[in-house]
C-alpha cells in the first residue's frame, strides 16, 4: 500500500490480483454477516459463465480480479482489515455528490496527486496506459497484470484503464442501488473517461463486469 495525497489513509499500490482473491476464497470466508443491502450475496465466488468473464486472456492469475460485484469487494477488503475505498477521515462511504472531488474520495485524492492532476500520470497521453486511445485493432484489449501504469501519487499504478473499480459509493441502501465505479478501462476510448474524475456506475449486484475491479483502503490514525 501507499499513502494517499492527504496521508491520512493508504490505498493499495494496484488493482487486488486474482490470485490474491482466489486465496482469500480458498479460506471459505462466510457470508454471514454482511450489511442489510448485501443480504443478498450469497456466495463471494466470481461470474465465470457470462461472456467476457469466461474469456482465457482474462483469467491471469496477476491480472485484476474481475467480475465481482460490489459486495464481494466489500468484504474481500474488510475480511483484509482494510475497506473499500470511500470518504477520506472515514470509515465510511463517499456521498455520490462528493464520489469524484479529491478533498472526500479516498481514490480521486490517490489518482489526482490531491486534485493536481485529470490523469494520474499528468498530461493526457494517448496509448499511455492499457486503453484504447491510440487505436487498437480487434481483438480488443483485456486487462494486464497489476502494475503497468504508473501515476497518481509515488508508488501507485494503474489508475487509468486497465480495469474501472467499484468505491465504496452508493445511491441507496438497495440490492439494485446503483454503485460508482471510478477511472477508465481497457476499453475506454478516450480523454475524458480516463480521466481520475470519470465517474460510472452499475447495479450493486452486478457481477457480470469483465471490465470492473477494485483496491482496498485503509485509514491511518
Amino acid at each position: 500500500m501507499v499513502f494517499g495525497a492527504t496521508n491520512n489513509f493508504c490505498i493499495d499500490s494496484t488493482e487486488v490480483p486474482r490470485v490474491a482473491y482466489a486465496n482469500w476464497l480458498a479460506k471459505s470466508p462466510s457470508t454471514a454477516g454482511q450489511d442489510t443491502w448485501c443480504a443478498f450475496n450469497q456466495d463471494f465466488a466470481p461470474n465465470s459463465t457470462s461472456g467476457d468473464c469466461t474469456t482465457a486472456q482474462f483469467l491471469d492469475p496477476l491480472a485484476p480480479q474481475n467480475c465481482v460485484d460490489w459486495c464481494d469487494a466489500f468484504a474481500y477488503c474488510k475480511a483484509a482489515g482494510r475497506r473499500l475505498c470511500g470518504q477520506i477521515g472515514g470509515p465510511g462511504a463517499v456521498t455520490q455528490f462528493n464520489v469524484t472531488k479529491a478533498d472526500f474520495s479516498q481514490w480521486v485524492n490517490a489518482c489526482s496527486d490531491g486534485g493536481t492532476r485529470a490523469h494520474p500520470y499528468g498530461a493526457f497521453q494517448a496509448g499511455k496506459c492499457n486503453d484504447q486511445t491510440a487505436g487498437v485493432a480487434a481483438p480488443a484489449k483485456v486487462p494486464y497484470k497489476s502494475g503497468g501504469c504508473p501515476g497518481g501519487v509515488s508508488g501507485l499504478y494503474d489508475m487509468s484503464g486497465n480495469v474501472k473499480e467499484w468505491v465504496d459509493s452508493c445511491t441507496s441502501s438497495s440490492e439494485s442501488a446503483q454503485c460508482f465505479l471510478l477511472g477508465g478501462s481497457y476499453a475506454s476510448s478516450t480523454a475524458a473517461t480516463l480521466q481520475c474524475t470519470a465517474a460510472s456506475s452499475a447495479s450493486r449486484n452486478a457481477n457480470n463486469l469483465a471490465d470492473v475491479g477494485f483496491r482496498c483502503c485503509v485509514d491511518v490514525p
